[in-house]
Formats: structure tokens, C-alpha cells, sequence
């Protein structure tokens, strides 16, 4: 009856243990470089396109909320640096911008994740970005045309500021998924790739007569804690 006991109390307190890891709160940092385009939109006589994939970067804290081991939620703070390049045309001239936006981004994310194998665990997400612009430059280059097309002129600027073309808030869907490798305790290590799709204009046009959506995919590190 003894050795019952102590059996029952072991259980017991097992199981009291594994009910308090989870919730769990996972803080960690995180390095994400990034390779962006845009997605073009534009009315008749108009022309928006994609000019070459540019390299970009963020930086950052992340948090996972994990209800239970095999789900929960993910976010983040970061600064994201995301350099496009794109072409907007009205028929006669056409502006090629090498631009630069710089955004603070909140993401939050629904986090599907495998049991531990060994030290692994692989995991799957998805959700949305709320970015707010703090500054955006460019470097444009303008061409002009004859009725043959062929170019006549060509200008071409330094970095400017282009705030007052940017817009302030861009909005965009993600998904994603990666492994975590434990190192030790709580500590793991994280990589993963996440497809960043955003549904905002980023362009102010006082006519509307073009429309620029942002894409990137990035390639996620980080450590856990």
C-alpha cells in the first residue's frame, strides 16, 4: 500500500509539473534577411512592374504563446528594412525607382508545431503583418520617349525622401515554417522560411493611376529563450 502511494504522489506530481509548462511563454531575438519585389498594378495608358528582386533585412524580439505543445500563437517586434525596385510608365516617360522603405512590424500568427523528435521540432504558421512606415527613400532614374520609342533623354536623381508617395500602414498575410533545435532547457535554436503577401497599396498617387503591393520572402533566425 506504501509503494502505492508513492507511486500516486510520483504521478501526481508529474503530471502537476507538465500542467504548468504549458501555457508557456517563449521570449527570443531574431535576424531575418529578406529577398522583395512588388506585385504592379495600373490603368490604361499606365504601366507598374516589378524591377529586379532587392535584398533586404530585419530585426528583432520575438514572443510565442504556446496553449498547449502542439499549438499556439506567435509575434513579434522588428524593424524591417525592405528594398523593392519597380517601374511605373504613362506611356511616353517611365520613373525606375530603386527604393527603400523602412517599417516597424507587429506580426501575429497562428503556430502549428510537431512534438520533440530527439532535439527538433518542426513547426508551421500563418496569420498577418501590420507594418507602419517610419521613412522610405528612392534613387529614380527617368527616361523619356519619342512616338518609336525610343528613349530621347535620361535623368537620374540621388536618394531622395519619398514619404509624401508612400503610403503610412501596410497590411499583409504570412506563412511560414521552420524547425526549432534545443540546445539546452528552453533554449533552441530557430530557422525557417515565411512568404510575405501584402494586400495595402504602398504607392500615393494623387490620380490612382498606379498601385504597388509588396511581396518578400524571408529567411527567419533566431534563438529562443
Amino acid at each position: 500500500m506504501k509503494k502505492l502511494s508513492y507511486i500516486f504522489t510520483f504521478l501526481l506530481f508529474s503530471l502537476t509539473i507538465q500542467a504548468q509548462d504549458y501555457p508557456s511563454f517563449s521570449p527570443g531575438i531574431d535576424f531575418s534577411p529578406n529577398l522583395g519585389w512588388v506585385s504592379g498594378q495600373a490603368n490604361t495608358n499606365y504601366n507598374a512592374a516589378s524591377d529586379n528582386i532587392k535584398f533586404g533585412y530585419s530585426i528583432g524580439v520575438t514572443l510565442d504563446y504556446m496553449a498547449k505543445e502542439t499549438y499556439g500563437f506567435a509575434t513579434e517586434f522588428r524593424i524591417q528594412t525592405l528594398n523593392l525596385g519597380y517601374k511605373l510608365s504613362n506611356g511616353n516617360s517611365t520613373r525606375d525607382y530603386n527604393a527603400s522603405y523602412q517599417y516597424v512590424e507587429i506580426p501575429l500568427a497562428l503556430k502549428m508545431r510537431t512534438v520533440e523528435f530527439g532535439y527538433t521540432r518542426f513547426f508551421a504558421k500563418a496569420g498577418v503583418d501590420l507594418s507602419v512606415r517610419t521613412k522610405s527613400g528612392a534613387a529614380v532614374t527617368y527616361y523619356t520617349y519619342d512616338p518609336t520609342g525610343k528613349v530621347i533623354s535620361t535623368v537620374s536623381s540621388g536618394t531622395a525622401n519619398i514619404n509624401a508617395f508612400s503610403t503610412p500602414v501596410n497590411l499583409g498575410l504570412l506563412i511560414g515554417m521552420g524547425f526549432e533545435y534545443t540546445l539546452a532547457g528552453s533554449t533552441s535554436l530557430v530557422a525557417g522560411l515565411t512568404y510575405h503577401y501584402g494586400v495595402l497599396d504602398i504607392y500615393k498617387d494623387s490620380g490612382d493611376n498606379y498601385s504597388l503591393d509588396t511581396r518578400y520572402v524571408s529567411l527567419d533566425l533566431g534563438v529562443k529563450f
